[in-house]
């Protein structure tokens, strides 16, 4: 199975280097679209799941990397689902931009990544329509009353979701990582609005944090905030 069960009703969709999130909690619902060319695997985790693809309605994006909006035309187009995106992130992703100005995260390797991105020239694919803006304090009752909190820093209109199921799933997108262990991303468009955000996540209830790049931590993830965030 490609799927990776999280608490009943939430799956893991690991496409190498990073996941996307599918919530069967209602209307069936998915969290970023991987890079180009994800569209395959996330499909063929929905038939193993027993799920046809007009069966995804949403989809939902915490921010425009390409890493999660690769994927994107290509799901909307096969699945008909429509796309949600918070304004700032949608204003660009419309014109094919992808990556805005960044900063590192702290440490060494931060900074070494931070430059092969920076060196990078980032390639315009084909922009999906962005159907609904998500906005801060947002409950989306379609999707098991998920709800949308504003979390800037990694860029500016970057947003996580708190789902309530299993005592709290807490979908980071990149605010931060858990690769290695719980830590900072290794770019950021603002460091110190970062900063101020993993502080506000540091302080909710959750039980399990639910990554783009790492796997999840469970039970009392918000433990894990606190000692390093908070």
């Amino acid at each position: 199975m490609i799927a990776k069960s999280i608490v009943p009703g939430i799956y893991a969709i690991p496409l190498g280097f990073v996941n996307t999130f599918l919530l069967d909690l209602g209307e069936l619902t998915l969290i970023d679209a991987g890079i180009a060319g994800s569209d395959r695997k996330i499909l063929q985790a929905l038939a193993e799941l027993g799920k046809q693809p007009a069966d995804l309605h949403h989809i939902l994006i915490t921010h425009l990397h390409t890493d999660h909006t690769g994927g994107l035309a290509a799901l909307r187009q096969a699945t008909g689902a429509a796309v949600y995106m918070h304004p700032l992130e949608a204003a660009d992703y419309s014109k094919g931009i992808t990556m805005r100005q960044m900063q590192p995260g702290p440490g060494l390797l931060s900074k070494v990544m931070t430059r092969v991105f920076a060196s990078r020239r980032t390639s315009r694919s084909e922009a999906a329509p962005v159907d609904y803006e998500l906005q801060d304090g947002q409950v989306l009752d379609f999707a098991g009353n998920l709800q949308v909190i504003q979390a800037p820093g990694h860029t500016a209109g970057h947003v996580v979701f708190l789902s309530p199921a299993g005592g709290g799933v807490l979908f980071m997108g990149d605010a931060c990582s858990h690769m290695l262990s719980l830590g900072w991303s290794p770019i950021y468009e603002n460091r110190e609005e970062a900063r101020r955000t993993l502080r506000k996540l540091a302080s909710l209830d959750f039980e399990t944090a639910c990554f783009s790049h790492g796997g999840p931590i469970t039970p009392q993830a918000n433990r894990q905030f606190q000692a390093k965030f908070g």
